[in-house]
């Protein structure tokens, strides 16, 4: 049937849509439709089609249906494509005879038996679901791969058609289907594995395990990297910015989440630069320091008998090795033992002249800004600290400029997807700014934000144009 051929068409690359061919009672054909993510393929055989197949398709029509105990069952009068495909994606399960044109809807998905949920499983076919609710419409597209030669897995791309830029989708399954590896394990492997810049410090894909998080970046054009068996998402391509962007910033006034996207902006400056600056204070330029706050320093290092970068790094050592105390234990008894072990060994530092009190400030200051940042660039922060810490005692406030000179050029030339990481601010895009670095009000934020081509859609298009 026509019908038939333009709902597949509708429902191209879902891999969740079934079309199945049945034979009726009466010798006629009929097409069983359903999102096997929304409503329960068991509840459909049982509780709808056997119940069906046994009526007498020859009494049944649109406009008299016969009386029988079926619960939920109501034809639907002059089927057409649209509102077939507003049942599927609401829920409901079709039996579409082949000659009449009948269409017959059974329960919605809210009837099944599947509780709903906050966050990804790590059933793929769930994560799948999760996303069909709350994006009730075929452009919600689906491709599913197979990767691993020797422990087989398999990988869904979500991408909403009409939103995605086409070669996008071309680059991140191409690079999936090239794989060689005997299995993954999980998404940040799959990472690794498929990103621009594999020795680069920084992430490239977002993660995100709550589904709002995943459908705003469908919405923005994004494609979605789901790996069964594991709960976290991830988002690509990503760029730095994004990091600092959370849901929570939406629903809230527009000035309360520019300034928690500031704050967190600050918070990776601290991370990285501040251990560095202390470094460079006492060690080489102290006379930058007002006369009055230079004599309280003094007093907090008379008795310490390390020079200042030895005394950042015993500090530093002991932070990252309470850190990953609090990681390896309980959650509980992870954090009590980490607050304790801090405060005590901080109290103990500061008493006995191993390290300054200021020294004490700095250090809980890097480390609660590390903590503000999302869990994706936590690592960076840990890393990059530790090498401007040892380019400031080497060459004093010039390692730190370095170093942050090269950490920048690094972000400029960097790649997600062929796309760049640091936009809006290079290439500069004015019109990207109210989405970043400010909130303007809903209304003024409608448009989606243009993607800039790749290096290679770049190069393609001059050489076409000569």
């Amino acid at each position: 049937m026509k019908i038939i051929d333009e709902l597949m068409e509708s429902f191209r690359d879902c891999p969740d849509f079934i079309a199945r061919e049945v034979v009726l009672t009466s010798g006629k054909t009929g097409y069983l439709l359903f999102l096997e993510t929304l409503i329960e393929p068991e509840w459909v055989r049982q509780r709808f089609l056997e119940p069906l197949l046994a009526l007498d398709f020859s009494a049944v029509s649109a406009s008299a249906f016969p009386e029988s105990n079926l619960v939920g069952i109501c034809p639907i009068d002059s089927p057409d494509v649209d509102s077939l495909k507003n049942a599927v994606l609401s829920g409901s399960a079709i039996l579409l005879t082949a000659e009449e044109r009948l269409a017959l809807t059974g329960y919605p998905a809210g009837k099944n038996h599947r509780d709903p949920h906050d966050s990804f499983v790590k059933e793929l076919h769930a994560n799948l679901g999760l996303l069909r609710r709350r994006i009730a419409s075929s452009n919600l597209k689906f491709k599913v791969l197979e990767i691993g030669r020797f422990s087989p897995g398999k990988v869904g791309v979500a991408y909403l058609e009409g939103a995605v830029q086409p070669g996008l989708l071309a680059e991140l399954t191409g690079r999936i289907e090239r794989l060689k590896v005997d299995g993954v394990v999980g998404t940040g492997q799959m990472e690794r594995l498929v990103r621009d810049f594999p020795w680069s410090p920084f992430p490239q894909f977002q993660a995100a395990e709550r589904p709002d998080k995943a459908i705003a970046a469908l919405l923005a054009g994004k494609l979605l990297l789901i790996l069964d068996g594991d709960p976290v998402t991830l988002i690509a391509p990503a760029t730095f910015f994004d990091f600092f962007q959370e849901p929570d910033d939406l629903n809230g006034n527009g000035f309360t989440g520019a300034f928690s996207r500031w704050l967190r902006l600050l918070a990776v400056g601290l991370g990285i630069f501040f251990p560095a600056m202390y470094v460079a204070v006492m060690a080489y330029h102290y006379y930058i320091v007002p006369l009055h706050f230079l004599a309280v320093l003094a007093e907090s290092r008379v008795r310490v008998p390390f020079p200042p970068v030895i005394e950042v790094l015993i500090i530093e050592a002991v932070v990252e090795l309470l850190r990953e105390l609090a990681s390896r234990l309980p959650h509980y008894i992870g954090v009590i033992t980490g607050v304790v072990a801090g405060v005590l060994l901080g109290l103990a530092a500061v008493f006995t002249g191993a390290v300054s009190g200021f020294l004490i400030i700095v250090s809980m200051a890097t480390l609660i800004a590390s903590l503000v940042l999302p869990a994706d660039l936590i690592s960076s922060v840990r890393m990059l600290k530790f090498a401007t810490i040892f380019a400031t005692a080497l060459f004093g406030v010039l390692g730190l400029v370095v170093t942050a000179s090269v950490i920048f050029a690094h972000l400029v030339t960097m790649e997600s997807l062929g796309r760049p990481y640091f936009q809006p601010v290079i290439p500069f895009q004015p019109s990207g700014f109210k989405g970043v670095f400010i909130r303007t009000p809903c209304s003024h934020m409608q448009k989606r934000m243009p993607q800039p081509q790749s290096k290679r859609e770049r190069r393609g298009a001059i050489d076409g144009a000569e």
